[in-house]
């Protein structure tokens, strides 16, 4: 029996699944740089909001500061909570992943006088 395509059928068969084995790799490699980006940007908002605790407006500049970075961000996505130990903001933010649908990333940061 001549066996000279049985190669070629093997890499057929196993293409698709190493495509979808890279697609995977690949999205949740961008999610997480998503959630490094979002979390960086707490942080200095954060920040931010502690260094000018006396400024009336300093919600507004808070999420202004957030929606340059984020401008899908909608003022329904960000909360922010002043406390007496410090401030802590919560943001949830909609990414679309491939082959699996729209997922609702939610990240929080506390920030300590």
């Amino acid at each position: 029996m001549n066996e000279k395509g049985q190669t070629l059928v093997l890499f057929l068969f196993l293409l698709p699944v190493l495509l979808l084995l890279f697609i995977c790799v690949y999205q949740i490699g961008n999610l997480e740089l998503e959630k490094k980006k979002m979390m960086g940007a707490l942080k200095e908002t954060v920040s931010y909001g502690l260094k000018n605790q006396e400024s009336e407006t300093l919600e507004e500049d808070m999420i202004g500061m957030l929606q340059i970075s984020f401008p899908e961000l909608s003022e329904e996505n960000i909360t922010i909570d002043f406390l007496e130990e410090g401030i802590s903001m919560k943001i949830e933010k909609e990414y679309s992943v491939a082959l699996i649908g729209r997922q609702k990333l939610k990240i929080s940061y506390m920030g300590e006088k």
